[in-house]
């Protein structure tokens, strides 16, 4: 490395060993840990030559339609870069604050299965940029420009551009100042980079090649504007043309290439719409996605859905409410004044359907915390023996706020802080083992602000049923400004009674249904739901005494009452004050009826 003055100082980086391949000799490479995160490699001193040939060994990663930088070196005004997409690969130049060159070359004729050679040579004697790609699993492609070739001005990074956390469009190389729109980091590996003090010649670009790679296929041998690759992975052999229409979707084998569509399947991601359906569109949806926008409908659901609603924006009509939600409960999502109707709660006042950490809910939400507030999700719960607190959501804080935690022993926890810290309400249940067992639950929680006595009063509902409630003086708010926190981990919530936070894990022992997320209801207090009846496990029935005796489920120390129905409708009561015998308790012999009756048990 006759250019470049250090080596690269790679932040977050995964060194990959043991590679093989049938088609190329490298046998490492270099990812990051965190595909998420703005890390990667940086090199302080940058390449400020203008005669340069970069040579960089890819593996790709996910690809989508936003473009991943793999390397870039100098600035907005004085640099260059290189970045690719499903479909292409780009390379930009820039001078003098102006980007002097644009050059994209298809990535579609590239086999991406294996190591990719990208070769980028900058000429400044004839203001020419020469770009070769070559897929060690097939395919080659070639493009040049000419361009007025500047000096590269500032660091030189890879995976990712140079300050990591700051924006694109103050420290991409290349750009002239505007990075393009979505760009991010590269989600790909990196196996081998050179960099040259000259622009390589094309036969030394294959020579480069063939020092790694065992041959260089050509990408379209039957000279039909397929790739031989792409025909071979689809249907077996190089029978198909451009023009044909193996799937009959209205799409030629050309234009599912080039919209990275499966040919044989007239509805590659089986989402309820054709592929030249959704490229038809106004504005396109992704043909390889079932769920473009990623509201949890998909993009069939949403355009032939009545009603219908936009495959390509989460809330349609920008009310406030999602798509998804809307379509559950009953609103429309294309319609601003067509609103969640109350449910067995009340009137939606906002949902949460992300998972993640946040403001306080009363800024998340624009609710106000001095109101009477309900909250409800749906929970499928494991048995939780051991382990840390986890959290299914919290706002606030040690001082003011409340927590819904999951803890050691099954147990279900709300607490809520108030009084500068000290006072705290705590309302448990433990969990059964039928509530275990039962999938979904719908876990409700309330706040009562002041009762008659001037208590705040905190309670939870299992499936409408009320399980546990515990009141304090807590002075009339129920959330701080310490953040919040929904499913996920939380470092400083209510509390411990003495103005101290408790902490929390992610929550692992079952699952949200983060769909149909959490849903607030503000200034409207739960009071339960309609009775739940018990399961009746066995019914007698004394044909010569003329009467029925039931066995149901039941728990100890609990009393019940027997009702019976003639139309499934109007249900009468017949016995109270059947105590419990503990798990399974008998009903005294009932009077049978002539004719057909129904029965069910329900605790008083």
């Amino acid at each position: 490395d006759s250019v470049g003055g250090k080596n690269f100082d790679i932040t977050g980086g995964d060194l990959i060993t043991d590679l093989t391949s049938d088609s190329n000799n490298l046998k490492a490479a270099i990812n990051r840990v965190n595909l998420a995160a703005n890390t990667g490699g940086d090199m302080g001193l940058g390449f400020p030559t203008q005669d340069t040939t970069f040579e960089i060994w890819v593996m790709p990663g996910e690809l989508n339609d936003d473009y991943q930088v793999i390397f870039e070196t100098g600035g907005p005004s004085d640099g260059t870069a290189i970045l690719m997409n499903s479909f292409m690969l780009r390379f930009l130049h820039s001078t003098g604050g102006v980007n002097t060159l644009d050059l994209e070359v298809p990535f579609t004729l590239i086999n991406p299965s294996d190591f990719v050679q990208i070769l980028l040579t900058l000429d400044l004697d004839n203001q020419a940029v020469n770009a070769y790609v070559k897929g060690s699993a097939g395919g080659a492609v070639s493009a040049s420009a000419t361009a007025l070739i500047g000096v590269p001005n500032g660091r030189a990074s890879l995976f990712t551009w140079s300050g990591f956390g700051g924006g694109a469009d103050g420290a991409l190389g290349g750009t002239g100042g505007t990075a393009p729109l979505g760009v991010t980091s590269f989600k790909g590996s990196v196996g081998l980079f050179k960099i040259y003090d000259r622009a390589l010649t094309e036969a030394e670009a294959d020579e480069a090649y063939l020092k790694v790679a065992d041959r260089i296929t050509e990408s379209d041998s039957d000279f039909d504007g397929l790739p031989d690759f792409w025909e071979t992975r689809f249907f077996g052999d190089l029978a198909q043309g451009s023009s044909d229409n193996n799937d009959n979707d209205g799409l030629t084998n050309l234009e599912e290439l080039n919209a990275g569509s499966n040919p044989t399947l007239a509805d590659s991601d089986a989402d309820g719409l054709d592929d030249e359906v959704e490229i038809s569109l106004a504005e396109p949806t992704d043909v390889n996605n079932p769920d473009t926008d990623g509201d949890g409908l998909t993009d069939g659901e949403e355009v032939n859905g009545n009603p219908s609603s936009n495959p390509l924006i989460v809330d349609s009509d920008f009310d406030g409410f999602d798509d998804f939600f809307e379509m559950w409960i009953g609103s429309d999502p294309n319609d601003f004044n067509s609103l969640p109707p109350a449910d067995e709660v009340g009137i939606p006042f906002a949902n949460l359907n992300t998972l993640g950490t946040g403001s306080s809910f009363d800024a998340l939400f624009s609710v106000a915390d001095t109101l009477d507030v309900s909250f409800k999700m749906l929970v499928d719960f494991e048995e939780k023996i051991d382990g840390d607190r986890e959290v299914v959501f919290e706002t606030g804080g040690a001082t003011v706020g409340i927590s819904l935690t999951y803890e050691a022993g099954n147990n279900l926890v709300y607490r809520a802080s108030g009084s500068g810290g000290l006072e705290l309400a705590v309302a448990a249940h433990t969990l059964t083992e039928r509530q275990l067992a039962g999938g979904e639950i719908s876990v409700v929680v309330t706040y009562d602000v002041a009762d008659e006595n001037g208590d705040s009063v905190i309670a939870i509902y299992l499936d409408g049923a009320l399980v546990a409630s515990d009141f304090k003086p807590l002075g009339g708010d129920w959330t701080g400004t310490n953040g919040s926190a929904f499913g996920v981990a939380s470092g400083n919530f209510a509390g411990d009674g003495a103005n101290g936070w408790l902490t929390g894990v992610n929550f692992v022992s079952g699952s949200i249904n983060e769909r149909k997320g959490l849903t607030v209801y503000s200034d409207t207090l739960f009071t339960g739901g309609p009775e739940a009846a018990l399961v009746i496990t066995d019914l007698i029935l004394d044909q010569e005494a003329g009467t029925i005796m039931l066995t149901f489920d039941s728990k100890p120390g609990r009393t019940y009452a027997v009702q019976r129905s003639f139309d499934l409708v109007t249900f009468d009561t017949i016995e109270t004050g059947v105590a419990s015998l503990g798990d399974e308790t008998n009903s005294p012999a009932i009077a049978a009826p002539e004719g057909r009756s129904f029965y069910r048990v329900i605790e008083e």
